[in-house]
């Protein structure tokens, strides 16, 4: 089931002060075909999904969530993030030089947001040595 994200929604979950988990779903199809075919089809679908897919969306959603204003709208709102933060954390930094407060308007850092709004969980990613 796909939730829609509304200003409506975040306020509640603001007001209610429970964190919002976000959770991978399917590419599009008009993403899937231009990122993930062109090998077998088991491939192809574990690309879109599992492999990758899931977690970029997963990943680009929460970037764009952060790059609206919701966290600076909703200071109460909280999300969790799985599978180690769906790529995220690793591209913190760049994303601050990439994307500086002059360009984003937005009160804090894409890093500090973050680090005050969301919770990283491994979902599934315990690889033991």
């Amino acid at each position: 089931m796909v939730i829609i994200l509304t200003d409506s929604l975040l306020s509640r979950f603001n007001k209610l002060n429970v964190p919002l988990y976000l959770h991978p779903g399917l590419p599009l199809k008009s993403v899937q075909q231009a990122y993930f075919t062109g090998f077998s089809a088991e491939v192809n679908s574990r690309l879109s999904m599992f492999a990758w897919g899931w977690h970029h969306e997963a990943g680009i959603h929460l970037l764009r969530l952060m790059l609206s204003g919701a966290f600076d709208k909703y200071p109460n709102l909280q999300v969790i993030s799985g599978h180690w933060g769906e790529m995220l954390p690793f591209w913190l930094q760049r994303l601050d030089d990439s994307l500086p407060l002059a360009a984003t308007g937005l009160s804090r850092t894409l890093t500090r947001t973050f680090q005050e709004h969301v919770y990283v969980t491994p979902s599934g990613m315990l690889t033991l040595p």
